[in-house]
């Protein structure tokens, strides 16, 4: 098997660097493209509020620390079937044409802040203008579901309506995934294209041979 010194490996380089050079830059275009096709951005509104009882004086720490205890249960009702089928029933025709049930229901995530009274209700959707109204929605069908199915439910006090303008943006993938895929795709093209020229170099030494042979 024909060993090739660094010195000649360094020459085939040199002498096909163009087509190295070429195929690189395909590669990384193809992966360009395709990453790009491959973009998707998802757009998170939310909108928070306080669920608080009326409290004495005289037991206030007792109180807020029963509330505390219920916010696990208040989150469960938040994101019960009747507070989406709520939400889902005050949208637009216009958006109940685009978006069934379902959809909504899935777009809509609720969290209580660890230690305090509050919830957060969040809605994610591929526009920015579709979760706020449904984060908004939600908010409000909260608001008014909470009292009906917990008895012992505090006060629920809606904080600022979610705006447009406010909504978390998330692009997949990132940049640095990206970054990675380019460098990934810059690689396997130096390694295929060193590979082709290496046996495009053989190839033509063994020509040379059989042609010095006759």
């Amino acid at each position: 098997m024909r060993k090739y010194s660094l010195s000649k490996v360094t020459k085939i380089i040199v002498n096909n660097v163009a087509i190295i050079i070429a195929s690189m830059v395909i590669f990384g275009g193809l992966m360009a493209i395709q990453a790009q096709r491959s973009k998707h951005t998802t757009y998170t509104a939310e909108r928070s509020m306080m669920v608080a009882s009326q409290y004495d004086k005289a037991t206030i720490d007792k109180q807020v620390q029963a509330d505390l205890n219920l916010m696990s249960s208040y989150k469960q009702i938040a994101k019960s079937d009747d507070v989406s089928k709520l939400a889902y029933k005050n949208l637009s025709n216009k958006l109940k044409k685009q978006y069934s049930f379902s959809d909504i229901k899935n777009m809509i995530t609720v969290a209580n802040v660890d230690q305090t009274l509050v919830l957060k209700v969040k809605a994610t959707s591929d526009s920015p203008k579709v979760a706020t109204i449904v984060a908004n929605q939600a908010a409000e069908a909260v608001k008014y579901e909470l009292p009906k199915i917990s008895s012992n439910g505090g006060e629920v006090k809606l904080f600022s309506p979610a705006k447009v303008n406010d909504v978390e943006s998330r692009t997949t993938p990132s940049t640095k995934k990206k970054i990675s895929n380019w460098i990934g795709s810059w690689i396997i093209g130096w390694n295929c294209n060193f590979i082709y020229v290496y046996n495009l170099e053989r190839s033509n030494v063994s020509k040379f041979k059989l042609l010095y042979r006759f």
